[in-house]
């Protein structure tokens, strides 16, 4: 949201700018090209984001589930386990 705000106020130097007479048509150009790339860039930038958060929301969803395995396969007596018995079978 930042970032299209500042668009926006690059936007609306440029536009006073070219009102005022200030700036020929190469420069315009140039700051048209400059414009048109930060927007792209702001677009692929805020789906990267989106992405990103749902793979996080899919990560928490996993931890969630493997921690409420973990929670029903701990002894409910409070018992000290016995690491003997949880030797992998191939030792």
């Amino acid at each position: 949201m930042l970032q299209s705000r500042r668009v926006r106020s690059i936007f609306a130097l440029f536009l006073d700018s070219v009102k005022a007479g200030v700036m020929d048509e190469g420069r315009i150009s140039a700051l048209e090209e400059k414009l048109c790339l930060a927007d792209d860039m702001l677009d692929v930038l805020n789906r990267t984001v989106f992405r990103q958060q749902e793979q996080i929301e899919q990560l928490q969803a996993q931890i969630r589930v493997l921690y409420q395995q973990l929670q029903a396969r701990a002894p409910e007596s409070g018992e000290p386990r016995d690491l003997r018995e949880e030797i992998p079978p191939h030792y």
